[in-house]
């Protein structure tokens, strides 16, 4: 087994209401990929908490600053707004409030995602090599803990799948290990982020053994989970049932609008159309995913899906 070792007891403690970012970000705008319902709910947010940033601030209240700002940053990078237009938004906020090292590392956190989607690979590592050895220098364990996925996400798009997967499998057995064993909804949800990982690796037995983790769990909003089952299905030739479980996955992608993870579901359906020899419908899927990646201006990602379809 591959979960033995284990994040030290200081950095287990659960965070409080008034971290940066709750545990697997059950916040409106945290680190969820879909938490709304829609598009347009996550950008009224976003605007939400620049209205209460700019309330923090003025009454300088310190730990309204970083929660809002950890959302705001949060939606920047799973949002509608576009990767460049993120980019600025996050320097400027990191420029403003450099005398908080705390929030300036989580700042450099979220840019190394927004890098990486840019498709500036040097400049993302260096970001999160950066926001980690502060954030761990200050001993925020806990809050490096709580940003992993935007690192995580970061190095596997910039093409550190090593240290990818050391963020993945760390985030994994810390949330797994405050679960006791008993799978909740956010070690679900990191359980099901290392499988999607396994899949790309073609690691499908550790996938499936993860999966096997969570099997009587579902998460109630997050779609990894399910387009994990679906790639796997696909991988071992059950093509109806691969099918059957990413239907439902689509149809839900589209309802919540958001650009990254509609995206990622067009490229899985794409995967699962070709494993069955669609390879019209499968096409059609990936100049989806495609066009929603350019969209928000995640260029990594569409290369990939152009690298997938040529290989």
């Amino acid at each position: 087994m591959r979960w033995r070792w284990s994040v030290s007891q200081k950095t287990r403690s659960r965070p409080s209401v008034s971290s940066l970012t709750s545990r697997g970000s059950r916040t409106p705008s945290g680190c969820s990929a879909c938490h709304s319902p829609s598009q347009g709910r996550l950008g009224e947010g976003t605007a939400a908490h620049e209205r209460g940033l700019a309330h923090a601030d003025a009454a300088d209240d310190k730990v309204a600053r970083r929660r809002n700002i950890a959302s705001l940053g949060a939606g920047l990078c799973l949002g509608s707004t576009p990767v460049a237009q993120g980019i600025r938004r996050c320097e400027e906020l990191r420029d403003t409030y450099r005398d908080d090292r705390v929030l300036e590392a989580v700042l450099t956190r979220f840019l190394s995602l927004l890098y990486a989607m840019a498709g500036r690979s040097q400049d993302a590592r260096e970001a999160a090599r950066a926001s980690s050895r502060v954030l761990d220098e200050l001993q925020e364990g806990t809050q490096s803990l709580n940003l992993q996925r935007f690192v995580a996400a970061a190095l596997e798009l910039a093409g550190d799948r090593a240290g990818a997967e050391r963020e993945w499998t760390a985030r994994w057995v810390w949330l797994r290990d405050l679960a006791g064993n008993a799978p909740d909804q956010d070690s679900v949800l990191a359980s099901a982020e290392l499988a999607g990982f396994y899949c790309d690796e073609g690691r499908w037995d550790e996938a499936a053994e993860l999966l096997a983790y969570s099997r009587d769990v579902a998460h109630r909003w997050h779609l990894t989970q399910h387009l994990v089952r679906a790639r796997l299905a696909a991988h071992l030739g059950e093509h109806a049932d691969a099918l059957a479980l990413i239907g439902p996955v689509v149809e839900r992608a589209e309802r919540a609008g958001f650009l990254t993870m509609r995206g990622h579901v067009q490229a899985t359906l794409a995967e699962v159309y070709r494993a069955a020899g669609e390879l019209a419908e499968a096409d059609a899927a990936a100049a989806r995913a495609i066009a929603l990646y350019e969209q928000k201006g995640n260029v990594a990602a569409a290369e990939r899906v152009r690298s997938a379809v040529t290989a």
